[in-house]
């Protein structure tokens, strides 16, 4: 009965080593895949504030626009725009 339960042992020694090597095998994959989401994160990033950059940008193309050296010209349109959609019975 030595042989069997020495042999149970060794079984059960080799299962667990088994379970070690996949745990560990399995714990290196997490971690390549957590580097590559941080990687992943830090591109977005960087592009969300390119493209934050570009719409501040646009915004004060914008406001040149509305409030700079057109301003007046923008202000004559809108006031004709309202004038006509009055006209043709649109309203706002």
């Amino acid at each position: 009965m030595a042989g069997k339960k020495n042999g149970a042992v060794d079984i059960t020694v080799e299962i667990l080593k088994e379970i070690r090597d996949e745990v560990r095998k399995t714990n290196a994959e997490v971690r390549e895949t957590n580097a590559e989401v941080r990687e992943t994160n830090a591109r977005l990033d960087r592009g969300f504030d390119s493209i934050g950059q570009r719409i501040d940008g646009l915004g004060e193309r914008i406001d040149n626009v509305l409030l700079g050296e057109h301003r007046e010209e923008h202000q004559r349109l809108r006031e004709r725009v309202t004038r006509l959609e009055q006209h043709v019975g649109l309203t706002r």
